[in-house]
């Protein structure tokens, strides 16, 4: 056996947690690219959308690093194996992960928030989303000052210092709040989608995308299972080597929650539903066509589906003639006609704003 082999044991959990971090890392990094790539393919300009992934994939790999560290410095191992500044190294290190978790937890939702919003032009929906946002940014802001001073100072991170509050039971708040938000998003998503007049099997696929965001609260309760186990096993006493099940968990929720989001942007949504449902904000500037929604706001047809060709045709030939035509009635209903047959030929009630909010332009 090589000297410098890492053997994992009942002793040495520590290459577990290692392997299962950087997987996740990695898993959050290639979904973000996705998500980014595909975003950018579709709407040609960034959006707040990009940046809050962006900013959640930066937090989500700050706090991956910070396990590594955590982990490096023995956690997964007994405690009374380590060294004093060892053990002080590893709860600053479990102490800037669990800040950087709740910030990339929330980065991660807001995602949501502004694809929520630029998926449906009703107010309705503008006001849920907006509520949402607002409670995922209240619980990140309690979460964080909570946890801060969970051990008093000037050393909040010492859970060694007697000082700490209850963790199991910040967390069973914290995770409570955190499924709520989830839910709530899941919730808007799947409604908006059931209100648009597709064909059933459609319907379903693109509910079952905004559903696999479901993904995310299982994890979290599956991480409240194993940290309620881990605190009242028979090593809960050990703050090094019993707590390893639950810190590998938090990494998957970390990483499902990232990985989620680039979701409604794969292959199978794009080809399922045939109306565009991603905003697009220089509509204008590429002079396609668009039509006012009753709260003054343009929306648009996004070109994403196999029918993206046939449409540009029409509405190419229906400018083509538009500049040869005298600005008279007929010259409105033929524009009226033809907007009608696009939004037929996308199988969409052309009194249903849901399948052609697109873009805004302002």
């Amino acid at each position: 056996m090589p000297p410098d082999q890492v053997i994992v044991s009942d002793t040495n959990r520590t290459p577990i947690v290692h392997i299962i971090t950087w997987i996740a890392l990695a898993t959050s990094v290639l979904a973000f690219f996705a998500h980014a790539g595909l975003k950018l393919y579709i709407s040609r300009s960034l959006s707040l959308e990009i940046a809050a992934g962006f900013f959640a994939l930066i937090f989500s790999a700050a706090q991956s690093l910070a396990v590594y560290f955590q982990a490096a410095n023995g956690f997964g191992k007994p405690l009374d194996s380590l060294s004093p500044g060892t053990v002080q190294s590893q709860f600053k290190a479990e102490y800037a992960a669990t800040i950087l978790f709740i910030l990339a937890m929330c980065l991660s939702k807001l995602v949501i928030v502004a694809f929520i919003r630029s998926l449906s032009p009703k107010a309705i929906h503008h006001r849920i989303d907006k509520v949402l946002a607002g409670m995922s940014v209240l619980w990140t802001i309690g979460s964080v000052f909570s946890i801060a001073f969970a051990c008093g100072m000037p050393q909040p991170w010492d859970k060694l210092s007697g000082k700490c509050f209850s963790r199991l039971n910040w967390w069973y708040a914290v995770s409570a709040f955190n499924i709520v938000t989830e839910v709530g998003l899941i919730g808007l998503q799947s409604a908006i989608a059931f209100e648009l007049q597709l064909k059933r099997a459609r319907k379903i696929t693109i509910i079952s995308i905004f559903l696999c965001r479901a993904c995310v609260p299982i994890a979290i309760i599956l991480h409240l299972i194993y940290l309620h186990r881990d605190s009242t096993g028979p090593v809960r006493g050990d703050l090094s080597l019993g707590y390893w099940r639950s810190a590998v968990c938090q990494q998957s929720v970390q990483s499902l929650a990232i990985v989620t989001t680039s979701l409604p942007y794969a292959k199978m949504f794009l080809q399922g539903l045939d109306s565009g449902m991603i905003r697009i904000d220089d509509t204008r500037r590429r002079g396609e066509n668009y039509s006012k929604g009753s709260s003054g706001r343009a929306y648009a047809l996004l070109d994403i589906s196999s029918d993206g060709t046939k449409q540009r045709q029409a509405i190419e030939e229906h400018k083509t003639e538009s500049e040869h035509t005298p600005n008279t009635g007929i010259s409105q209903t033929k524009t009226w006609k033809v907007e009608r047959e696009l939004a037929v030929e996308g199988e969409l009630s052309h009194k249903d704003n849901l399948g052609l909010a697109v873009s805004e332009l302002e």
